[in-house]
């Protein structure tokens, strides 16, 4: 996905929950400048708070999908990028990571979290046991 990213160390990644004055709330995932964000907190962010590598969990039959600017359905022709309203803004909290296997090269690739194994290994073989006979020999 070709699009303007913000320096990794001047960046944040955020997820941002908005209100769009009908009672619900809606999450959106990102990276944002820092200073954008501290200008949120502090109540002087004039306009809208943009989102880079932008992303969202849609729910799907009791599953959580993830809906990628620029990847998926009807927001593949958008370059990754969302401004969001800062007077709609409910709530930003400040993520370590996007969520993992998400915004990788290939999309539509199933990930799944838990330890992965670097390289396969086969089990011990099983040694059989010796037991002594009656005698006592092995």
């Amino acid at each position: 996905m070709a699009e303007e990213t913000v320096n990794s160390e001047d960046g944040v990644w955020v997820v941002v929950e908005t209100h769009k004055g009908v009672g619900a709330v809606f999450s959106y995932r990102g990276l944002t400048s820092r200073d954008e964000l501290d200008a949120w907190v502090q109540g002087e962010l004039a306009g809208a708070l943009t989102l880079r590598s932008a992303y969202w969990l849609d729910e799907d039959n009791g599953r959580l999908m993830p809906v990628v600017v620029g990847r998926h359905g009807e927001f593949r022709n958008g370059t990754g990028t969302l401004h969001l309203a800062a007077d709609t803004i409910v709530i930003v909290m400040e993520l370590r990571a996007p969520d993992a296997g998400i915004l990788e090269e290939k999309p539509g690739q199933v990930f799944q979290l838990g330890a992965v194994r670097s390289t396969p290994s086969q089990p011990p073989s099983p040694q059989t046991e010796r037991t002594p006979d009656d005698d006592g020999n092995e």
